[in-house]
């Protein structure tokens, strides 16, 4: 905290709790993120394509293919919302913590299994973000 400027500490103390829960919120999305990659790529592939016909193999492939890459960009966007987190914790580039929250609103980009905990934590961190006490003392 900054012992000196008495509006820097406030402004502090306003993003501790919702910048933490953000930061943590992406951390979990991205270990999401990463158990989708890896169920894509690797879990249904014991036994069950054996009694697939050619076709069903192909299909099952793309499948895994596409929610692989899924995955990845849901990896991706989850430790952008998680530096965001961090970010607002230290009031650091205001458009970043922004973007990392809004990210965390959409469940597109971060993955709808977490959905119930990002969003609430995304809304929560876009209106401590849009207080005027708060924004003015980002650097």
């Amino acid at each position: 905290m900054s012992g000196t400027n008495p509006a820097a500490a406030a402004a502090e103390s306003k993003v501790a709790a919702p910048g933490t829960v953000l930061a943590l919120t992406g951390v979990v999305m991205a270990l999401m993120g990463v158990f989708t990659m890896l169920n894509a790529l690797f879990g249904f592939a014991d036994g069950v394509m054996a009694s697939y016909t050619t076709d069903q193999q192909m299909d099952a492939a793309l499948s895994g293919t596409t929610g692989a890459l899924l995955g990845a960009m849901n990896f991706v966007c989850s430790l952008l919302v998680a530096a965001a987190g961090w970010r607002m914790r230290h009031l650091e580039s205001h458009l970043l913590c922004t973007i990392g929250a809004l990210m965390a609103v959409v469940p597109c980009f971060t993955g709808c299994g977490c959905c119930l905990l990002s969003v609430p934590v995304g809304i929560w961190a876009l209106v401590v973000l849009n207080d005027a006490a708060v924004k003015a003392e980002f650097h």
